[in-house]
């Protein structure tokens, strides 16, 4: 059962990341309907400012960078734990969550853009903690429905 959630999970991930490039894709074809509709697809998910988004073909993706690396890191890391290829210490955790954290508050408390890249490196590892935090539940639900 957990195998199964977290390959749903890589696939819900993987459904934004496709989607956020097919975007920009769309619009360069002259598809302005399907780039749009994708656009707002994502408007509750992400702000969607141009600045803070990588830009594919000439054009903007509908997630910023962050958001990006978000979804990017939840589809690789979510598979990866799925086929038991990855294991995060809680040391490792917690040293990856203090580095997401130190690029969010630069951003947001003390206003110093970080830049694109960073975002979205920060967004793979929000990405990577998300997923071992959910496979670590599930793996605790597992052992609790065991030992009743």
């Amino acid at each position: 059962m957990r195998r199964v959630i977290l390959i749903i999970f890589c696939l819900y991930s993987l459904f934004f990341v496709v989607c956020s490039i097919a975007s920009p894709v769309f619009a360069k074809l002259g598809l302005y309907k399907a780039s749009a509709d994708l656009f707002f697809l994502f408007s509750g998910t992400c702000h969607q400012q141009p600045h803070l988004s990588f830009w594919l073909l000439g054009y903007p993706m509908p997630l910023c960078c962050r958001c990006l690396g978000v979804y990017t890191g939840s589809s690789i890391s979510a598979a990866l734990f799925a086929s038991n290829k990855i294991k995060i210490g809680l040391a490792a955790f917690f040293t990856l969550l203090l580095i997401a954290l130190a690029d969010l508050c630069f951003n947001y408390l003390l206003d110093i853009n970080t830049g694109k890249f960073l975002r979205f490196v920060s967004g793979l590892i929000i990405g990577l903690l998300i997923s071992a935090a959910l496979d670590y539940l599930l793996k605790k639900i597992k052992r609790r429905n065991l030992n009743d």
